[in-house]
């Protein structure tokens, strides 16, 4: 039976013996409105793929081949260049009036062929190789300059060694083919030989959910596998939602001692309990029309090997019933004088002192000789005021 004659089956009287799955070798794929035979009159094309089967369509010129639609249009994985991916029978749009194709062609993932994260090509597997080259304007039906005289992958895809993410029982993990992973697990207790870094804590079961985009080589098994690595040369970003688990975390400032005078929450590699780590070289928080809100029931805690930073177009309010300034000033021994309070109490001193007078032999005596002085230090003493820091005696 010929497949994908317009990428549908004839009629309804197809014989139960005819294949309902084929295996097909992609020739090209569309991926943008640049492609040459991108069709926004026959809906959304992206993500349509031209494959040969390969056991019905062997040899088979490139301009007999059919498009085929993804199965799935909310999980997609997009098909290298001579990869193999499995057409599917199922309902063709005409299904709903059962009138001409009922029947369809649909594209399902690509296969496994090598058990490879990053490709998993099998160039010449729909076609034989003497013979393409005895004919090759019949195989040369492909997006830009992908494969001019023989199987690439694709325009741009340059292959990469990308270790698959160590499983551990009962997990669901996804991959892609540069190193990033997602995995939804559990605290377990893996098999000899594979040491699980998250399972040190929690109880069996406990779910788990990880995040990785870059893979470091630095934990990677001799088996070929990649184990989450939380040190600095490790993963290149994370996103770890805990649930009883304690995470290796390796952080770049250990510095606490604000928390001299009480007590410091528990290291990130030793914290076991509820908890959300973000972990990479730099981390943004950009809340593009409102604010970015930040609460806790014991402590906010910042760390820095460098410099703490804080800038405002407006001002900036610290509201606490104290504020100490340096670890020393816990004990209380200096409070912060209020400036207008100062300057006032300062300006009634000059006053008095411009005022005194005192009893002599000869009669009370007039004022102090060096009263412009303190005239002076009275109206010098506003300048020690800031025109943008201000405190309050209490709150």
């Amino acid at each position: 039976m010929p497949v994908n004659t317009g990428a549908q089956v004839k009629g309804l009287e197809q014989s139960v013996n005819n294949l309902q799955i084929e295996p097909a070798e992609v020739v090209d794929i569309i991926l943008d409105e640049a492609h040459p035979e991108y069709n926004p009159d026959n809906g959304n094309t992206v993500g349509c793929v031209l494959a040969r089967s390969i056991q019905t369509e062997r040899n088979r010129s490139d301009y007999t081949l059919q498009w085929t639609m993804p199965t799935n249009g909310n999980i997609i994985q997009y098909p290298l260049v001579s990869e193999i991916v499995l057409l599917v029978i199922g309902a063709s749009p005409d299904s709903q009036r059962q009138t001409g194709s009922v029947k369809k062609y649909w594209m399902s993932l690509p296969q496994n062929v090598w058990q490879d994260v990053n490709e998993n090509s099998l160039p010449a597997a729909s076609y034989s190789l003497p013979y393409r080259e005895l004919t090759p304007s019949e195989f040369d039906r492909h997006k830009g300059d992908a494969e001019p005289s023989g199987p690439t992958l694709g325009n741009s895809f340059k292959p990469k060694e990308v270790s698959s993410l160590q499983p551990y029982e009962g997990d669901l993990i996804v991959q892609g083919r540069w190193g990033n992973s997602i995995r939804m697990g559990s605290t377990s207790d893996p098999q000899a030989g594979d040491p699980n870094l998250y399972s040190d804590a929690g109880a069996a079961g406990d779910p788990i959910i990880t995040i990785q985009n870059g893979y470091g080589n630095t934990s990677d098994t001799g088996e070929g596998y990649h184990l989450e690595d939380y040190t600095t040369a490790g993963d290149a970003s994370q996103v770890v939602l805990t649930n009883g688990q304690k995470i290796p975390l390796e952080i770049a400032s250990t510095n606490k001692d604000s928390y001299h005078n009480s007590s410091a929450p528990d290291e990130q590699d030793s914290f076991e309990g509820n908890q959300i780590i973000l972990n990479s070289d730099r981390i943004v928080f950009n809340s593009k029309k409102d604010s970015i809100l930040g609460t806790a029931k014991i402590s906010v805690g910042f760390s820095t090997e460098g410099t703490f930073n804080i800038d405002a177009d407006d001002h900036t309010i610290i509201d606490s019933p104290k504020i100490y300034l340096g670890n020393a000033s816990t004990d209380e021994a200096e409070p912060v004088a209020m400036g207008q309070t100062l300057v006032d109490w300062m300006q009634k001193l000059c006053d008095t002192l411009m005022a005194e007078t005192h009893p002599t032999a000869c009669g009370p005596s007039g004022t102090p000789i060096n009263t412009a002085d303190y005239a002076d230090l009275k109206s010098a003493a506003p300048d020690i005021l800031s025109e943008n820091s201000f405190c309050t005696k209490s709150n």
